[in-house]
């Protein structure tokens, strides 16, 4: 993939690409691509995380 990649379609393929299930967790400790993420776009890790899990429930709910 070539170009600008805006944060729904980072986090999309976080969702898709990288393993999610710390997301599950109650204290969860986010993975080091979910850092990068936050990291460029400028979020903080609670952010990332319930973003990830949005993205995750929209994607699963979509089949």
């Amino acid at each position: 993939m070539s170009g600008y990649m805006g944060m729904r379609e980072a986090l999309a393929w976080v969702v898709l690409n990288d393993c999610t299930e710390w997301l599950d967790d109650d204290d969860p400790s986010p993975s080091v691509t979910a850092c990068l993420v936050a990291d460029i776009y400028g979020i903080n890790l609670d952010q990332i995380t319930d973003r990830l899990r949005r993205t995750r429930a929209k994607i699963e709910s979509e089949g």
